[in-house]
């Protein structure tokens, strides 16, 4: 279907939208690795060894895959709005676009737009944690209630960071209450709640298990990072993320989400088989998962792929901080880490990210061994971004020839 033949949906409409739909969107935004993770490790514990980055990697030549063919197919046949894709090696990178900036206009997406990440958030977190603890100013050991009095005993940094705590993201008997909340403020900015009072509810809750005995995904858990890391750091989040991650990766289109204008317009559809619709008038940064150190970054494809190559490359963190984000033996999956989701794709050990939030959709794969790095946003969150994401890599690795 050609996307400029859908008619833009009224705003009237907008604010009738199913709240049970949204909820669903927003509750699974930056969620689990089983939503995000892709073809995550099930079952088999990663080899620290194994995912040791290599600090000059195999060199190999660009593949020679055609990304603009490929992403006009995927935008086609899933008929997207509009996505970015880029495929890097070492010393090259081809980019493609394809689609719109918004339903409604002509203005065509390009790979200068910026995104919402989603949970690839997380990523810059734990890199962030593990500056403060290359800083001395920080233990991955250390009990959270240190930094936060009320946290629940027993609980630890890493615990946060690997999604171990027992504290999770509100749901079961309360899900009627999410929905009505963000229906509300769907409707009513003025009643989105601040990401310090989800976290005192959240430590205010009982723990769905004792602390480091199992794994449940929490976008709450990293919420209760954002204070931990302003007492550590002596300063608000986005600022140390700025002097301690984005400056020595050289990223000046990365930060917290401020609805600035060269944003991609966020999409989502009321089912798989309806048009999708702009969600650009409305606020859609009420998802839990969507705020600060959970979900609450933007970034554009250039600036991803660099910010994989220096935290691979060891130009932000030590090669043992590196190698405790990669570390999956505390998994209960044996896929996820430290702010870190460890994918096996054709046989090779691949790592990165993926997000999923209320508009948008984003992945990042970075293989150690090559070098190769995989970036694919969308601005339409009804689609997960990630078989795109390891298609690509599994693609552009087989057919990447060594120089």
């Amino acid at each position: 279907m050609d996307l400029l033949a859908h008619r833009r949906v009224s705003r009237a409409l907008l604010l009738r939208v199913s709240v049970w739909v949204l909820l669903a969107l927003a509750v699974a935004a930056c969620s689990s690795s089983s939503v995000d993770g892709g073809a995550a490790v099930e079952g088999e514990a990663a080899d620290p060894a194994e995912l040791t980055p290599a600090v000059a990697p195999t060199a190999v030549q660009l593949p020679p895959i055609d990304l603009q063919l490929l992403l006009d197919d995927w935008v086609s046949s899933e008929d997207l709005v509009g996505a970015v894709a880029a495929v890097a090696t070492i010393d090259d990178m081809t980019v493609a676009s394809a689609g719109l900036t918004e339903i409604g206009t002509t203005e065509l997406i390009g790979p200068n737009h910026r995104f919402r990440i989603g949970s690839i958030t997380k990523l810059f977190t734990a890199t962030l944690v593990m500056r403060l603890v290359e800083g001395g100013v920080l233990g991955l050991d250390d009990p959270v209630s240190a930094y936060l009095p009320d946290a629940p005993p027993g609980v630890t940094i890493a615990q946060l960071l690997s999604h171990r705590s027992g504290i999770v993201d509100q749901g079961g008997n309360e899900f009627e209450a999410i929905a009505a909340e963000i229906g509300a403020a769907l409707s009513d900015p003025s009643t989105v709640r601040l990401p310090a009072e989800v976290v005192a509810e959240a430590l205010g809750r009982e723990l769905a298990f004792e602390p480091g005995t199992n794994e449940q995904y929490s976008n709450v858990g990293y919420l209760v990072l954002d204070p931990v890391i302003e007492t550590a750091a002596g300063t608000d989040y986005e600022s140390a993320l700025i002097e301690l991650v984005l400056e020595p990766a050289g990223l000046d289109n990365t930060g917290v989400d401020t609805g600035a204008a060269d944003m991609a317009a966020p999409h989502e559809r009321l089912a798989l088989d309806q048009p999708p619709f702009s969600l650009r008038a409305m606020r859609t940064d009420v998802a839990v998962g969507a705020t600060t150190a959970a979900g609450g970054l933007v970034s554009d494809v250039y600036e991803l792929v660099a910010f994989a190559e220096a935290l691979f490359g060891g130009e932000i963190v030590s090669a043992s901080s590196l190698e405790e984000m990669m570390d999956t033996t505390q998994s209960a999956g044996a896929s996820y880490g430290l702010g870190m989701d460890v994918y096996r794709l054709d046989g090779r050990t691949v790592l990165g990210h993926d997000g999923r939030t209320i508009g948008y959709g984003a992945s990042l794969r970075h293989d150690p061994t090559t070098g190769l790095t995989v970036v694919v946003l969308a601005n339409e969150g009804t689609f997960a971004t990630r078989p795109f994401a390891d298609r690509l890599v599994i693609e552009a690795s087989r057919l990447a020839v060594p120089e």
